[in-house]
């Protein structure tokens, strides 16, 4: 009885002292940045820049781009990251509610359409945006 009761007590420490090795597969640390984006084609395209550098993730998933309110946690997500891509304030209105705070903390800020620039179409320079299409210029 007393060797199976020490058998029994050898087995149940090895097994504790084998879980306690923290060389045996040790998690890496997390490198580079924590990016948050606000939909699909923002996480695409960031993701595909940052490959495995950076951890990327997206706030929005199967809601409407134009009707998406974030929730609390999505909020959080965004204070939480690095860098905070999206779109456009025309696009995500609700961004632009977040964005006078936002500038405040550490999070980096990235619309990604205000780097671009409209072209101009041959004969059509003149046209005012608020003017529309003519038919007879098509």
């Amino acid at each position: 009885m007393k060797k199976v009761f020490f058998l029994m007590a050898m087995v149940v420490s090895l097994v504790m002292i084998a879980g306690c090795d923290k060389s045996a597969n040790p998690k890496q640390p997390t490198q580079g940045m924590s990016v948050v984006t606000s939909f699909y084609p923002m996480y695409a395209m960031t993701k595909e820049v940052s490959g495995d550098l950076n951890d990327v993730r997206m706030i929005q998933s199967g809601a409407g781009i134009h009707s998406f309110e974030p929730s609390v946690n999505d909020v959080a997500a965004i204070y939480d990251a690095d860098l905070f891509v999206y779109h456009s304030h025309t696009l995500e209105a609700w961004a632009r509610d977040l964005d006078p705070n936002l500038k405040k903390s550490k999070v980096n800020v990235f619309e990604a359409s205000k780097p671009l620039t409209l072209d101009r179409v041959k004969g059509l320079e003149d046209m005012e945006v608020t003017q529309g299409i003519d038919p007879a210029t098509l």
